[in-house]
């Protein structure tokens, strides 16, 4: 166990990052954990940091791919899955029109995220305003999910105690109550 702390430590920038861009609300909520609860002995600004990076390249990533591998992938795949001329001209008028509203939606809700940041890709959505967008809704989103993490992690160790507290008081009344009904028993028979 103290080599795998020790391997975390020592490595925790390499390792969370790459962590962080593939899944980064999840990860970044563990680590903010682990800081909290004294396992992960790094600043909770450095993991800020490093989940805000993690999340804004796996957006870029995300966008990428649908900004370069639009023409193969819809004359390759499009027609499995409805995706056609018409649909991707209707996919670039609705992003123009609602860039703002389509973007907070999939991030606040984060289940269609990743197609939503393909399709904006596929649009042609201007690389400036995505990354702006990115990284102003990742700012806060980060943030937050930082603060669910520390303070769960807090709270944890926390009812963690008592409960390990509780556990124990109520093992010992228990044995206390056995013994005493023991007791109770044998006395009884010596007065029959």
């Amino acid at each position: 166990m103290e080599n795998i702390l020790l391997l975390i430590s020592t490595y925790s920038i390499y390792i969370l990052l790459p962590l962080m861009i593939v899944e980064g609300p999840i990860v970044t909520i563990i680590a903010s954990f682990l800081i909290s609860s004294g396992v992960l002995p790094v600043s909770i600004i450095l993991i800020y940091i490093l989940a805000l990076l993690g999340n804004i390249l796996g957006d870029i990533n995300y966008y990428a791919i649908g900004r370069f591998g639009r023409e193969k992938f819809i004359k390759k795949y499009g027609k499995y899955i409805g995706l056609h001329e018409e649909r991707v001209e209707y996919i670039e008028n609705h992003y123009k029109n609602n860039l703002l509203k389509t973007f907070l939606f999939a991030k606040v809700t984060e289940a269609p995220i990743i197609p939503t940041l393909v399709a904006a890709g596929i649009a042609r959505v201007d690389f400036k305003k995505f990354l702006g967008l990115s990284a102003t809704v990742e700012t806060f989103k980060v943030l937050i999910i930082v603060i669910i993490g520390y303070y769960f992690g807090r709270f944890y160790v926390i009812i963690n105690s008592y409960f390990k507290n509780t556990v124990f008081a109520m093992g010992v009344t228990l044995i206390i109550l056995i013994l005493l009904f023991v007791a109770y028993k044998n006395l009884k028979r010596k007065d029959l």
